[in-house]
């Protein structure tokens, strides 16, 4: 019973552990809001070191 719970705290640790390891590069792209009427877009580009 110990080494079934051992081996799921370590699973579940590894699994949150390596969730947070995003690229910052996620976020490039096109995005749209969806609560306005207007239709907004906003497109998130990088341009050297930094992103617009």
């Amino acid at each position: 019973m110990k080494i079934i719970l051992l081996v799921t705290t370590m699973v579940i640790t590894s699994i949150i552990t390596f969730a947070q390891q995003l690229p910052a590069d996620k976020i490039i792209g096109i995005w749209e809001s969806v609560d306005s009427e207007v239709g907004l877009k906003f497109e998130i580009y990088k341009s050297g070191d930094k992103k617009y």
